[in-house]
């Protein structure tokens, strides 16, 4: 092959490469991304068919929200508890509280 004919399809596969398969790669590139099944992405804007609400943080989240509202309860509920105990009351309620700080947590 002469040097000139090289050059010739140098350029003839330059321009291929410059006008058609970018394109392409790029269509099937982004496509392929967009179509791909992404356990992490928290956004559906990347993915349409991802739901961003099943995502392991946002389940974490949840459980903890639920675990902070149960112990709020819990707290206003001992405390009025506690402000309406008379003497004999709040004895017991000092010992079940010392029995289960004491107690072996699982």
């Amino acid at each position: 092959m002469t040097p000139e004919k090289r050059y010739a399809l140098d350029l003839q596969e330059q321009d291929r490469l410059r006008n058609n398969k970018p394109l392409e790669e790029t269509i099937a590139r982004n496509s392929a991304a967009v179509m791909r099944d992404t356990n992490n992405n928290l956004s559906s804007l990347h993915n349409p068919f991802n739901n961003p609400f099943n995502s392991q943080i946002a389940k974490d989240t949840s459980r903890l929200l639920k675990l902070n509202e149960r112990k709020e309860k819990m707290i206003v509920i001992i405390s009025k508890m506690i402000s309406d105990s008379n003497e004999s009351d709040l004895n017991r309620i000092e010992s079940v509280m010392t029995e289960y700080s004491l107690s072996p947590k699982t």
